[in-house]
C-alpha cells in the first residue's frame, strides 16, 4: 500500500473511531486558585499564558480515562509577576466499543481532548473572576498551548 493510500486509511479508521466514542462525563476533580488584586489593578498591561498537560488516566475494555491538566496565568509582561494564578484538573469518562486501540485512545488525548474542555475552563475561569470582582479575563476561542 502506497504511503499516501496508508494515511488516508489511517484518517477514515480514526474518524470512524471518534465517531464511535460516547462522552460519559467531565468532573473536576482538582483546583486551584491565587489572586492578587491590587497589583492586577496597579498594573495596566497584562498578558495570559495557557499550559495544557493530557493523559490518558485508565483505560478498560469498553471505556477510557484522561485527565486534563491546564495551568493559566495572568502576569506582568515587563517583571513576569503573577496577578493571577489558576489550575484546574478534569477527569473525561469515554465510552467506545471493544476492542480499543490504545494508539487512538492516545491521539483523541493528545488532541481532541482540549477542544471539549476548554469551554468548561472559560466558563471557570470567568466565574472565578467574577467572584473576585475584576473584568473578566478574555479567554481566546480555542486553549491552544502557549496562548
Amino acid at each position: 500500500m502506497t504511503t499516501k493510500k496508508a494515511r488516508v486509511v489511517e484518517r477514515t479508521a480514526y474518524t470512524s473511531f471518534l465517531r464511535s466514542l460516547d462522552l460519559f462525563s467531565i468532573s473536576l476533580v482538582d483546583s486551584s486558585f491565587h489572586g492578587d488584586r491590587e497589583q492586577y489593578f496597579e498594573n495596566p498591561k497584562h498578558e495570559l499564558d495557557v499550559d495544557w498537560r493530557t493523559e490518558v488516566a485508565g483505560q478498560g475494555e469498553e471505556s477510557f480515562d484522561v485527565r486534563a491538566n491546564v495551568k493559566i496565568r495572568i502576569f506582568a509582561p515587563t517583571t513576569k509577576k503573577d496577578f493571577f494564578t489558576l489550575t484546574a484538573s478534569y477527569v473525561l469518562h469515554v465510552h467506545a466499543p471493544a476492542p480499543l486501540d490504545p494508539k487512538y485512545v492516545q491521539r483523541f488525548t493528545d488532541s481532541e481532548v482540549r477542544l471539549i474542555v476548554w469551554p468548561y475552563v472559560r466558563e471557570y475561569v470567568t466565574s472565578m473572576f467574577g467572584r473576585m470582582h475584576v473584568p473578566p479575563a478574555i479567554l481566546p476561542v480555542t486553549g491552544s498551548k502557549g496562548t
